[in-house]
């Protein structure tokens, strides 16, 4: 019973957290307080470009150490990666790695990214809402790791509130840079139709 409160109050949490954020890096960290009880060591957030599942982009990242960050603004081309296209076929529940240098879905890619950040054991969450593709949420662990019912029941909860709730907040980033930039350059002709009266 104990064990159960301590899972909703997790989820609640993290749901409050979601409600709020409005960055990637908040959304990353309102997920991120149970990989970091854990012992993840690293969590990152990837969008991939033009809601398509291609290219993709890391957008916020943390790390227990620096080495172990992914760099922000890192682009790769997912269809090109083993563990990646095993997501993109199956992206409605997270994908668990115990041991990324023994898994049959890993790549030569995944074992380079492994040593680099020091990592181990992966929880992807593919970012998935009403037939498009937001990205990638990947937490690591530095050592091999069997993820447990609990552990399974907990990222299966968060990866279905985070999909619906990404998707919104990046809608509306999206629509806020639009906004943006129309307003630059309606600034910017009031500008020249000044200058050009002046002329």
């Amino acid at each position: 019973l104990e064990n159960a409160k301590h899972e909703m109050d997790i989820l609640y949490e993290a749901s409050n957290k979601l409600v709020r954020a409005s960055t990637p890096a908040e959304l990353l960290d309102a997920v991120s307080d149970y990989p970091r009880e854990t012992g993840a060591i690293n969590g990152t957030i990837g969008y991939f470009e033009s809601w398509h599942p291609h290219w993709m982009e890391v957008v916020a990242t943390w790390g227990a150490k620096p080495i172990n960050e992914t760099p922000i603004g890192l682009r790769f081309d997912a269809t090109q990666r083993v563990m990646p296209l095993e997501m993109i076929n199956n992206p409605y529940h997270p994908l668990f790695v115990e041991d990324v240098f023994t898994s049959e879905i890993a790549g030569e890619d995944s074992h380079n990214a492994a040593r680099t950040r020091q990592s181990r054991a992966l929880a992807v969450l593919p970012l998935y809402f009403d037939d498009k593709w937001i990205g990638v949420l990947t937490f690591a662990w530095k050592d091999p790791r069997t993820f447990s019912e609990r552990d399974e029941r907990i990222f299966t909860a968060l990866h279905q509130q985070l999909s619906s709730i990404t998707a919104s907040k990046r809608l509306f980033q999206e629509m806020q840079a639009r906004a943006e930039a129309l307003e630059n350059a309606k600034h910017e002709m009031d500008i020249l139709y000044e200058a050009s009266n002046k002329l």
